[in-house]
């Protein structure tokens, strides 16, 4: 798995990129997704303050499709 440093970037970049879901909590999207070397991973916000996300891959038959 990559380190905290590509992570980071992971979802910076899924986020300008505006692949995240409603609701904000605070000043962070409660979902963001990113497509990596063919895997699409899901983000959750587990701390709003901090803007903390913990992240798993998806299922490959899942709704995205080529929209990430």
């Amino acid at each position: 798995m990559a380190d905290a440093e590509e992570l980071t970037g992971w979802l910076r970049e899924a986020i300008e990129k505006g692949n995240v879901g409603a609701p904000f909590e605070g000043a962070y999207p409660r979902y963001v997704w990113s497509r990596k070397e063919g895997v699409v991973y899901e983000g959750r916000l587990v701390n709003q303050e901090l803007g903390q996300y913990k992240g798993y891959p998806l299922r490959p038959e899942g709704w995205w499709g080529d929209l990430l």
